[in-house]
């Protein structure tokens, strides 16, 4: 038998360093997320086009799997951030 303390021991210090870490990324920090976010709000308004231009125009260069994904969160955490 193996002992999985070391595996538990390196998962809690990641864990830490994550909730470290995670105050110091806002949304918009990376370019994409922010991107990816503001598509997910486009798909609860039933479009999938870009809001950040002027005129909003149909997104062609990203899928629309990933922010199809984040719309549940979107919806229910908007206000978050």
């Amino acid at each position: 038998m193996t002992s999985r303390g070391p595996f538990w021991a390196i998962l809690v210090a990641a864990g830490i360093l994550y909730a470290g870490l995670l105050p110091r990324f806002y949304v918009g920090y990376f370019h994409d997320d922010a991107r990816f976010i503001l598509l997910a709000r486009s798909l609860l308004s039933g479009h999938y086009t870009n809001l950040y231009a002027p005129r909003p125009a149909p997104e062609t260069q990203l899928l629309p799997a990933y922010p199809l994904f984040l719309t549940p969160f979107v919806k229910f955490l908007a206000p978050h951030w």
